[in-house]
């Protein structure tokens, strides 16, 4: 649940940054057909449903900011398991809400007559609207009739036509799942009104002006005759009624340019705003400038320490430490400290200079991690390298009964190659 939970959070925000640009495009392009903007929120639909992120160098999005609740520590699982359990409660109460609209609507339409085909009048229905998906239905009022009806019956099929009673149910489902989400909210929103409109215009792309004119005032007409309280999943009185009528009235044919615009359009939202920026590349190694190369492997040989400054120096030899740690030094300048005792692995990068070896890394621990550097003095003659304990075995000297013991002491590295 908690995984589910981390990715519907994840796309929530993501999602943000693909419904604002298609939203700002919307007002910009008032001129372009309107059959665009649906295919541009099914992009959004896509993205709110794809289980995975896709990478890309052109993303414009920033990155996720609370990549935190990810770790698995006590408090963000019980956070991320509230969180469950409220999502659950709202998605089970959006689709319940929308199965029991549809069965009260269908109830009252049990007793719609049929005219012909598909087409049912009812006393009940106020506006027209299609009920169904794998058979859908064209349901009218009984008061429409001639030219009027004839308008709203082919607006009505070319729902069916263009497939929108299938794309409407699929963007109220995606809206269930983010009921918790505004821009969601918005975008289901535009995309009933776009499909509205991209649908009258497909209506009147052969009409003359006074079809159109005609047109429009059928739409006010079921618009004043309009029920708040019916669920119409796809009502002609609906959708923006102002918006729709001047975009009727102000109909043009759209050139050919639109078939070249509109790919190059969805591809440069698809690239920019449906991927997430590229994960950080590891770090660029440097290559080792000395003549001492310190490839293969070395293990711990002795620590010598003194408790305090004025007493004499006091060795342990490698079999009586409870430290197994091991240096590799790779010949592209990267090293690996591996401990058997604390399990765990830091990859650094070295370099050498005049007999002293400059040691970066960084240390993962858990959730935190170090950022360390390491100086120690390599001796051609015996073949060690001398390295502070309190730089190299900070972890585990800092756990030991007495770590004052180990305050000024160092470490002899035996290189085995």
């Amino acid at each position: 649940m908690n995984s589910i939970v981390m990715w519907m959070l994840k796309t929530s925000y993501y999602a943000v940054w693909i419904v604002l640009p298609i939203v700002v495009l919307r007002l910009l392009l008032r001129r372009w057909p309107k059959w665009v903007f649906p295919i541009l929120w099914g992009m959004v639909g896509l993205r709110l449903l794809l289980p995975l992120s896709i990478e890309s160098p052109l993303s414009l999005i920033p990155r996720f900011p609370i990549a935190k609740l990810e770790t698995p520590r006590g408090d963000h699982v019980m956070l991320l398991s509230i969180l469950g359990i409220v999502w659950i409660i709202g998605a089970s109460a959006m689709l319940l809400y929308g199965l029991i609209s549809f069965l009260i609507l269908r109830r009252k339409l049990g007793t719609a007559i049929r005219e012909h085909d598909n087409i049912y009048c009812s006393e009940f229905v106020n506006s027209p609207f299609i009920l169904g998906i794998i058979r859908p239905r064209i349901y009218l009022p009984f008061c429409l009739s001639g030219d009027n009806a004839a308008y709203v019956i082919s607006h009505e099929k070319a729902h069916i036509k263009r497939k929108d009673h299938w794309w409407k149910p699929i963007g109220y489902g995606i809206l269930c799942l983010y009921w918790f989400h505004p821009v969601v909210w918005i975008a289901y929103l535009f995309l009933c009104r776009d499909i509205e409109l991209a649908c009258d215009e497909y209506v009147v792309q052969n009409m003359t002006v006074l079809e159109r004119a005609a047109y429009s005032q059928v739409l006010l007409l079921c618009a004043a005759n309009r029920s708040l309280i019916s669920i119409c999943p796809l009502s002609f009185g609906s959708g923006g009624i102002g918006r729709r009528i001047r975009s009727v009235l102000s109909f043009r044919k759209t050139g050919r340019w639109v078939w070249f615009a509109v790919p190059v359009l969805t591809v440069i939202i698809g690239f920019c705003f449906m991927t997430v920026p590229e994960s950080p590349k590891p770090h660029s190694y440097p290559d080792v400038t000395s003549e001492e190369q310190l490839y293969g492997t070395w293990t711990l040989d002795r620590i010598d320490y003194r408790t305090h400054e004025d007493e004499e120096i006091q060795t342990l030899k490698g079999n009586q430490i409870d430290l197994r740690l091991h240096l590799k030094f790779e010949p592209d300048g990267v090293v690996f400290f591996l401990t058997e005792r604390n399990c765990h692995e830091t990859i650094g990068v070295y370099q050498v200079s005049d007999n002293v070896v400059t040691i970066h890394g960084k240390d993962h621990q858990g959730t935190k991690t170090k950022l360390h550097m390491i100086t120690a003095i390599y001796n051609t003659e015996d073949d060690t390298l001398r390295i502070p304990v309190e730089s190299l075995c900070t972890e585990y000297f800092s756990r030991s009964s007495e770590p004052s013991l180990f305050q000024s002491a160092s470490a002899a590295v035996q290189g085995n190659r």
